[in-house]
């Protein structure tokens, strides 16, 4: 009996046995199948670098069948300087027994790899796990990122339209697949398209495709704002002059605008893919977006200098001066009247530059009212630090923003001292005139067209008549028949009035 039982309990713990090697190998088959469903890069080495085992993804990678794959030198299958950049890890881990991540490249491919030892014993590093999973799609987000960021700062400091597009250019061309590019601006008068910049177009396409009127198909596109990417077949049945861009994959169209208005285009142009990548494209589009707001600044800050230029030219002095009654620009002729920098006016107040009484009783009223929308004008007597007290005519007028707000006033100053003293001692000199002819004790008449058009008092004594009587008639009505020489008046005053005409004084 305890023969028999002891032959049972073996043959029980044999069929246990079998059953665990069955749960093992379909463990291990299930594990296998899970290593290889993965596309990472899996390999199992030794301190030597042969290859103790790896998933299929990793041998097809390498471009070699598993069974060789198993068993070879890992070293074998990379170009010298990356087999020693990672032995050297390797020998990191081996000594560490610390699992250590990089990333590396190789033929354009970018891998995030980790090593990490396997111990035997509990203590020393026997194998190490190789396990890399490709990042190169990732790199490329970053880089395109960092195309964004460096290409958004310098847009934001940029002065020059020329140096700008070719910097866009030259960056544009760094994205993997784009290898042409060109940027066309908006003619704001005609609607038209003229190519500005290029690199990597062919001549013959710059030639044919160097401007687009305002009827194109091409600006057509700008007006709509929506961005176009087409393969090769699709461009050139859409645009003929792209086919003169020589054989290529891939073209775009990236309308450029500004506050919803048409700025311009980039055209882009790839040679070694059939389509332009979405993050490529997001990317493009990004900056494309930012390109307008930068031709807009550029285009305007240039007029403003030439504005500038004219303003500095003019004796006048010029301001504008924002809602708060502050100045935000002068030119050279205020400065020179107020004998300041222009920092020393820019940013300051009105008031701060004339005084708070000056400005409350003389120039608030008018300011405001031509913040209000009405061009204003008045003159009055103001004292400037460099050129003493002058008379000027103040002229404000609004400016509108483009939404129809008014954001603050332009002023022009006019000197019109030397006239306003002009007129003054016009003014008493015809008051003296006033009183000499009045109060003179001989008659005056003063004669248009041989009409009394006034008379003094002494006038009105001498003929013995009210001034109706004298004023609106003629002089002949007052003269007596004779001349003291005994000639008739009536023959006489004819050559005496052509004498007095050629300034000779008669008497008669």
């Amino acid at each position: 009996m305890p023969a028999r039982k002891t032959e049972d309990d073996l043959l029980k713990q044999i069929k246990f046995l079998n059953k665990e090697n069955r749960l093992l190998s379909k463990k291990h088959e299930m594990a296998r199948s899970f290593l290889n469903i993965l596309t990472d890069t899996i390999i199992l080495i030794r301190p030597d670098g042969i290859i103790a085992d790896s998933n299929r993804a990793s041998a097809e990678r390498f471009k070699v069948s598993y069974e060789d794959f198993i068993g070879s030198c890992i070293w074998d299958y990379y170009p010298p300087d990356m087999a020693q950049f990672r032995k050297a890890r390797v020998e990191s881990v081996l000594q560490t027994g610390q699992a250590i991540r990089f990333e590396d490249e190789r033929d354009g491919t970018w891998q995030d790899t980790v090593l990490s030892p396997l111990f035997e014993d509990g203590r020393k590093a026997v194998k190490i796990a190789i396990i890399s999973h490709e990042i190169t799609g990732h790199k490329q987000i970053e880089d395109l990122l960092r195309f964004q960021r460096d290409l958004g700062i310098y847009l934001s400091t940029s002065k020059n339209l020329t140096e700008t597009f070719t910097y866009v250019l030259d960056s544009i061309l760094k994205i993997e697949g784009i290898d042409a590019a060109g940027i066309y601006v908006t003619d704001k008068i005609s609607g038209s398209l003229d190519l500005e910049a290029h690199k990597g177009l062919p001549s013959n396409f710059v030639e044919n495709a160097s401007h687009y009127n305002e009827d194109s198909q091409q600006v057509l596109l700008v007006k709509q704002g929506i961005p176009q990417y087409w393969n090769y077949a699709e461009s050139t049945s859409l645009f003929r002059e792209l086919a003169g861009a020589g054989k290529f994959g891939a073209a775009g169209i990236i309308p450029i605008k500004f506050e919803n208005e048409p700025a311009g285009l980039m055209t882009l142009i790839s040679r070694g893919l059939d389509n332009i990548p979405i993050n490529a494209r997001i990317a493009l589009e990004t900056i494309a977006s930012r390109i307008g707001g930068v031709i807009n600044r550029i285009k305007a800050e240039d007029l403003l200098r030439k504005y500038e230029l004219i303003a500095s030219t003019v004796d006048n002095p010029m301001s504008f001066i924002d809602k708060s009654f502050t100045y935000q620009a002068v030119n050279n002729s205020y400065l020179s009247a107020f004998n300041k920098l222009r920092e020393e006016i820019i940013g300051h107040s009105v008031a701060d530059l004339f005084g708070r009484d000056v400005f409350n009783n003389k120039i608030r009223k008018h300011l405001a009212k031509a913040l209000r929308g009405k061009e204003t004008h008045y003159e009055d007597w103001f004292d400037y630090p460099a050129w003493g007290k002058r008379y000027v005519i103040l002229s404000y007028y609004p400016y509108y923003e483009k939404d129809g707000t008014i954001s603050g006033v332009a002023a022009i100053s006019r000197d019109i001292t030397e006239r306003r003293r002009g007129e003054e001692l016009l003014k008493e000199s015809e008051t003296r005139y006033r009183h000499l002819f009045e109060f003179a004790n001989d008659a005056i008449l003063i004669i248009k067209d041989q009409v009394i058009i006034n008379c003094n008092q002494k006038s009105l004594e001498t003929f013995g008549v009210e001034k109706d009587s004298i004023v609106n008639n003629k002089i002949s009505a007052f003269l007596p028949p004779y001349q003291a020489d005994g000639e008739l008046s009536t023959d006489k005053w004819p050559r005496i009035l052509q004498s007095i005409l050629y300034d000779k004084p008669q008497f008669f």
